[in-house]
């Protein structure tokens, strides 16, 4: 039976807040809830409304994020802030204004990963990655440009991506991939470490490793110093040679005693040995198996810390 005390669908239903509590929060600043009921103009469809903090940091993707009953968080989403409702600016990514303008972007980095394996095996053990990564892509433009990763929170804030299946192995960020452009499969290195010729698989390619597990030849490639890249081109892309610097490796000091993580506290990251003006941003995983289900937190560290909050 219907309950005759709930207005037709087939009409809009009269405004008045629910008894659901609601939060909202702006770059992770709580922002003040004026109205969350339904809406008066259209039947189906719930409404929030909220004041922006004066103290909301500014960007071009800052964080928004809901939470009801104090239980249930919403996906994030972001939104543009500026001074005087002006145009947006992002101090933290020199590539917010081609992804307002559009075009060809050509992503070029050396990396090394270090990876510390506590799970499945007999102790904990440190393994390490040299590798490069290479892409080339179309980006459409316009006021709604977005890319994951791309399109950093400003500097000190969080957000988060929710996706399907296990991220660390066919997990995905739900997105609208950009145009892959033709940049080449072929890049050269030369450096402290000498001369190597790889080629692109998949936007990456191995440099080196080492695995103390196995009796194998290890040897990693890069170190401190600068390095001179050299991609051959493709039909999109011409071939560019470019410097890279890679910096002194930094110290992660309390990762050892993380040994689990409480979602519902926050979890304080600390570091030492940072290169003066490096930039930094933090990821967590995480994939829940039984739910077939994974959320990536991606913070923006501002210049000069060396030590970052991830919110609860």
């Amino acid at each position: 039976m219907l309950n005759s005390s709930l207005p037709p669908l087939s009409k809009a239903p009269p405004a008045g807040n629910l008894s659901t509590p609601v939060e909202v929060w702006v770059g992770g600043v709580s922002a003040s809830v004026v109205y969350s009921g339904r809406s008066p103009c259209c039947s189906g469809l719930d409404q929030i409304d909220f004041v922006v903090p004066a103290n909301a940091p500014q960007g071009c993707w800052v964080p928004v994020s809901v939470r009801t009953s104090q239980t249930t968080l919403s996906n994030f989403a972001s939104l543009a802030i500026g001074p005087n409702a002006g145009a947006c600016s992002d101090s933290a990514s020199s590539l917010a204004a081609l992804f307002q303008s559009g075009g060809s972007l050509a992503s070029l980095s050396l990396n090394r990963m270090l990876i510390h394996e506590d799970v499945g095996v007999n102790a904990p053990v440190d393994v390490s990655n040299d590798f490069v990564n290479y892409s080339a892509l179309k980006l459409a433009g316009g006021p709604f440009a977005f890319l994951p990763f791309y399109s950093p929170p400003p500097p000190g804030t969080s957000t988060i991506y929710p996706g399907v299946g296990d991220y660390f192995q066919t997990g995905s960020i739900p997105q609208s991939p950009p145009k892959a452009l033709d940049g080449g499969t072929q890049v050269s290195i030369s450096g402290p470490g000498g001369q190597k010729s790889v080629t692109i698989a998949q936007n990456s390619a191995p440099l080196g490793s080492y695995v103390p597990l196995y009796q194998l030849p290890n040897q990693l490639y890069l170190g401190p110093g600068s390095y001179t890249v050299t991609t051959n081109g493709g039909a999109d892309i011409a071939g560019i040679t470019t410097q890279v610097t890679m910096p002194s490796p930094l110290s992660w000091t309390n990762r050892d005693r993380i040994t689990s993580v409480n979602r519902s506290q926050p979890l304080t990251i600390n570091w030492s040995g940072a290169a003066t003006g490096q930039s930094f941003a933090i990821l967590a995983v995480g994939s829940d198996l039984p739910t077939n289900s994974s959320a990536v937190s991606f913070c923006s560290v501002p210049s000069g810390a060396t030590s970052f909050t991830i919110p609860s």
